[in-house]
């Protein structure tokens, strides 16, 4: 059972999707180790064929090992080999990379391990691997608390690949897009969403295609005399209300979650998120032919329900309340696992996960577990 509260899942999922469009993968990493009680974290890719480090975020280390690791010990982690051979999206315990017998022997453990508590047990997951170059989300666990939290690192990882790879693939189609000179606008036309760039004070500075379309509808969002953005939802124009406050304040941390807007007629509601615009970055300059000299402090990105969620089973929980322990369970129903076969998996007792799906249903206004995998689909959970 993974031991975090509801809270600082969401903050994860949170910095997960943001990640891509602020550049910031140091958050991710820093909220995760916080999550998991503190243990060593890092997101690092590595050149196999160079032999040479690609980037190194990383979180509780001491800075001074990180220098030395750059330096000298980059090319002799002994579980470079293993996390190569992994599969994509999969979370592996370190022990699968490297044995704890034969890590012992090696120069790496005694000279940059062994100094930092024994730091040799966790695991991590790949996110992505051509062949010649990876990269990797990993943490590093004392052996002595190994029992403690190792299965639960590795629990963690797995519940949260899909959002992983989601969003390390939209940073990725970001990256390509500038490196080939499409442009930060096209880029924006061609994710699926719709983004409207905001003043801190919630004018439209800017819309994609598809930001275009949605506000010609005329049934989910109009503006005020002073092309401030409004929707015909009081709650969703409250959070979004409440994002651009915490934002003017400088507190990002507070900026409201996946949230839903209703239509006029009350149908499906779209989803929405509101994130930090990366000032300072590639993209503003990018958009300043865009944008003038208006200044933009958000993007509020929104997703029609018919093409998926913004961020999968989170929108699940954060529209219906469910734990993460209720989530996972919902993730794995939609994922074809009976019953009988997720209780093994997580250790469970048969009636603990009746129990957990009967809380489930209760939330979610369903009553079989086809209804449920059938909600799970249209939110875009799988």
């Amino acid at each position: 059972m993974i031991d975090i509260s509801l809270e600082q899942y969401n903050r994860i999922i949170e910095a997960i999707y943001k990640a891509p469009m602020t550049g910031n993968w140091q958050a991710l990493i820093e909220v995760l180790s916080e999550a998991m009680g503190g243990i060593h974290t890092q997101f690092f890719g590595y050149d196999i064929l160079a032999q040479r480090q690609v980037s190194l975020q990383c979180e509780r280390y001491d800075p001074a090992m990180i220098e030395v690791y750059a330096a000298h010990y980059y090319d002799k982690n002994a579980w470079l080999p293993g996390i190569a051979r992994s599969q994509i999206g999969k979370a592996n315990y370190s022990e699968s990379y490297c044995s704890t017998e034969e890590l012992i022997k090696t120069e790496f453990f005694n000279d940059w391990i062994r100094p930092q508590e024994e730091i040799g047990g966790g695991g991590g997951i790949v996110l992505f691997n051509d062949g010649g170059r990876f990269v990797v989300l990993g943490g590093n666990i004392r052996f002595r608390d190994r029992d403690r939290k190792e299965r639960q690192w590795i629990d963690l990882l797995d519940m949260l690949a899909p959002h992983l790879r989601r969003a390390f693939q939209s940073w990725r189609a970001l990256a390509e897009a500038q490196r080939v000179g499409q442009g930060y606008q096209e880029a924006l036309d061609r994710s699926g969403y719709a983004v409207f760039l905001l003043s801190s004070d919630g004018r439209v500075l800017h819309g994609n295609r598809s930001a275009e379309e949605l506000s010609a509808r005329g049934d989910l969002f109009h503006f005020d005399a002073f092309r401030s953005l409004r929707t015909f939802d009081p709650r969703a124009n409250e959070m979004i209300v409440g994002a651009l406050a915490a934002l003017r304040a400088g507190l990002a941390g507070r900026v409201p979650d996946v949230f839903p807007i209703c239509d006029k007629e009350h149908r499906q509601p779209h989803v929405a998120m509101v994130l930090p615009f990366p000032s300072g970055s590639e993209t503003t300059v990018e958009l300043s032919g865009l944008l003038g000299n208006a200044m933009a402090a958000a993007m509020l990105v929104v997703k029609d329900p018919s093409r998926g969620s913004l961020a999968g089973a989170h929108l699940l929980a954060s529209l219906f309340g469910l734990t993460p322990a209720e989530t996972a369970l919902a993730t794995a129903l939609a994922d074809g696992l009976s019953l009988k076969a997720y209780a093994e998996q997580r250790s469970l007792s048969i009636h603990t996960v009746r129990n957990q799906l009967q809380s489930v249903f209760s939330k979610t206004a369903t009553s079989r577990q086809s209804e449920l995998v059938r909600l799970l689909d249209r939110l875009g959970g799988r």
